[in-house]
């Protein structure tokens, strides 16, 4: 199942619904369990040879000075870039919102747009677009992405399986 609202987890798994789902967790249901899988952390992105990236870097002048994409699925145009360039008074111009974040490689690699994405799905786009990485001009902070299971489930051994083989498939993409 993909696409739920992350309040509906508990019942999900209560229900039978889901097994397991990876995300974002600050405060998990009730009757589950987790484990933190990876760190990840904020990245720009921009096509290879754009004007404003030098050396893996963006100034943070040339990066307000670009249009931004942005991937978003609450239709809103403000996530965590945008949070800690509110801290310092700035707000980007946001010229292309989409809820495919499939979209985004395409669109940077053809434009000189620049996004802002996680490090292991930036490191992904490189691999099929021409796309490069730079630092961000601005402080964000990283985040846990964990895995949460229904405690009823923990001992079941098709469940620990398909737990094994996620935290097996993640540690092989460890980006180097």
């Amino acid at each position: 199942m993909i696409g739920f609202e992350k309040d509906s987890v508990g019942d999900l798994f209560e229900q039978g619904v889901i097994d397991i789902t990876l995300g974002v967790f600050p405060k998990p249901p009730r009757q589950t369990q987790w484990e933190p899988i990876f760190e990840e952390r904020f990245v720009g992105i921009g096509r290879q040879g754009h004007p404003g990236i030098r050396d893996g870097k963006m100034s943070l002048e040339a990066f307000m000075a670009f249009s931004h994409a942005l991937t978003t699925l609450g239709r809103d145009t403000i996530g965590e870039i945008d949070k800690a360039l509110n801290k310092q008074n700035l707000e980007r111009r946001i010229a292309l919102t989409t809820p495919y974040m499939l979209v985004l490689p395409f669109a940077i690699a053809s434009s000189d747009l620049v996004a802002g994405l996680p490090y292991r799905i930036a490191l992904r786009f490189t691999m099929i677009c021409n796309l490069t990485i730079f630092e961000l001009p601005i402080p964000t902070k990283p985040w846990m992405i964990s895995m949460l299971w229904s405690a009823l489930s923990d001992q079941d051994e098709a469940n620990c399986w398909l737990r094994n083989s996620i935290k097996t498939i993640f540690q092989k993409m460890e980006p180097r």
